[in-house]
């Protein structure tokens, strides 16, 4: 046990406690998906629930795992021991009432918020309304979930965002199949949220508590410096999460059933995205923030390990996910309402979209190295710019609305945000970000791999079977070499 404790004190292990919690939460996430897509298919019904977890769901990745824990960590690290508790609740008060007069505002336009997240819907019914009211109304659970996981991040303690996931989803599931019985899904669906949700925020307060937070009443926060930086920095990340929603919106339009299956098989592509590369990004942050404070050439050596890392396990998520994603693709939707042609729709829409996973990772690793640098100003600009520029031309269907469209648009996204991200911190004058000579030939690796993979040659020479395993060998001897191989300098 004391060897255990050892080991899990080292940073590696704590990526890894991270990795595993954001893992417990998306698997769950995707079985979440299976059973709604496996009992309701491509329908409007189908439509509805999802739009109606969509609205937590961008909360969720907006406050908990990243605005909120991106300015609060080391806002919160910066503060006396003695007066941190002081300063979080004086915040967190302050952003849990504004949440809620937000709240209220949006209940009364609930509608055109419904209409926003799925156009393609309209016109809905009452009662589809009124159930959606209750879904805009526990924005302040989610609100004061995110601030309190800020705290517990604050406290090297990882896990609870991705537990808090967990929790919901399984709300959200046992809501599904009670909903499926009785014969009114969407209904049974939000309570299991609603209920999931303040479940998910008793856990919080249980876990803060233990870490030291104290409990007391001291007034609201007046510092508008910090309360500018929060909402600069939840802004600027929201785009990336609020990304998807905005392509499922527009693939909505398609026709009944079309927003399912993008959101279906987006799922298989934002389980690796969240579990791998945001897991390094934001174990990575606080060190990050640390060296800048030593010194601006140690803190960008130690950039150079991440995006290299991250770089080649993209590679390795590629093979495994579009190599196989006719058997991702059978195996989790293929055995309930969907037909032959919507699995295969989905197989390739998981195949275009998966080819973004290297450009993915070092995105999410320039980002966080934006956020140590406190260049939020930065983040916010470049990526509502590449978010318009690319949500523009993906509305007004310059090649169609179609889901694979969408996911080109989506991959186009995260390209245009890493080069930005690139430019700009060469252009604030911190030490250039060195290539190296290898960079050269992983890219023809991975040029060859895609090439290998959309146009299916591996299965034309090998068969199914001889596919599956040669991707499954490279994505792991890929993985290896990227976790074991690369020598840290810092």
């Amino acid at each position: 046990m004391r060897l255990l404790s050892k080991l899990l004190k080292d940073r590696a292990s704590t990526l890894l406690w991270f990795m595993g919690a954001i893992l417990v939460g998306r698997v769950t996430g995707l079985i979440r998906e299976i059973v709604l897509g496996n009992l309701f298919g491509a329908t409007r019904t189908a439509d509805l629930i999802i739009t109606a977890l969509t609205i937590p769901d961008a909360l969720v990745n907006v406050f908990l795992v990243s605005g909120f824990s991106a300015v609060l960590v080391p806002y919160l690290l910066a503060q006396p021991l003695q007066s941190r508790s002081r300063e979080f609740w004086r915040i967190a008060l302050t952003l849990v009432v504004i949440s809620f007069f937000i709240s209220v505002c949006l209940l009364w336009i609930t509608e055109s918020v419904m209409s926003i997240f799925a156009p393609g819907l309209i016109p809905f019914q009452n009662t589809e309304v009124s159930i959606f009211r209750f879904v805009l109304g526990s924005l302040p659970l989610t609100i004061a979930s995110g601030l309190l996981v800020a705290w517990l991040m604050s406290r090297n303690s990882f896990v609870f965002g991705g537990l808090g996931t967990a929790i919901i989803n399984i709300a959200v599931i046992s809501g599904l199949l009670i909903g499926y019985i009785a014969g009114d899904a969407l209904v049974w669906t939000v309570i299991g949220l609603v209920l999931g949700l303040l479940v998910r925020l008793l856990v919080n307060l249980f876990a803060s508590a233990r870490n030291q937070l104290e409990f007391g009443f001291h007034g609201l926060s007046c510092d508008v410096q910090l309360g500018k930086t929060l909402v600069l920095a939840a802004m600027a990340m929201s785009a990336l999460t609020l990304a998807p929603l905005l392509f499922r919106a527009i693939v909505s339009i398609e026709g009944e059933g079309a927003l399912t299956l993008f959101s279906m098989s987006l799922k298989l592509i934002e389980l690796p995205l969240t579990v791998v590369f945001w897991s390094i990004g934001f174990v990575a942050l606080p060190e990050l923030s640390a060296l800048y404070g030593q010194s601006a050439q140690l803190a960008t050596d130690r950039l150079e390990d991440n995006l290299i890392k991250a770089g080649k396990i993209g590679i390795a998520v590629f093979l495994c996910v579009a190599g196989l994603a006719d058997r991702w693709v059978e195996l989790i939707y293929g055995w309930g309402a969907f037909t032959l042609p919507q699995l295969e729709l989905m197989s390739n829409a998981v195949s275009i979209g998966a080819v973004g996973f290297p450009l993915m990772g070092l995105t999410t690793v320039l980002l966080n190295d934006h956020f140590a640098l406190k260049r939020y100003w930065a983040v916010f600009l470049i990526v509502i710019a590449s978010l318009l520029m690319v949500g523009v031309s993906a509305w007004s269907g310059i090649f169609d609305r179609s889901i694979q469209v969408m996911f080109m648009c989506w991959v186009t996204l995260y390209g245009f945000i890493g080069l930005s991200l690139w430019i700009s911190r060469a252009i604030a004058g911190l030490p250039m970000i060195k290539l190296q000579s290898s960079l050269l030939h992983w890219s023809v690796i991975y040029l060859v791999s895609v090439y290998f993979v959309l146009e299916a040659l591996a299965d034309s020479l090998l068969g199914t079977i001889g596919a599956d395993v040669l991707y499954i060998t490279c994505a792991g001897v890929v993985a290896w070499i990227a976790i074991v191989k690369t020598e840290s300098r810092v």
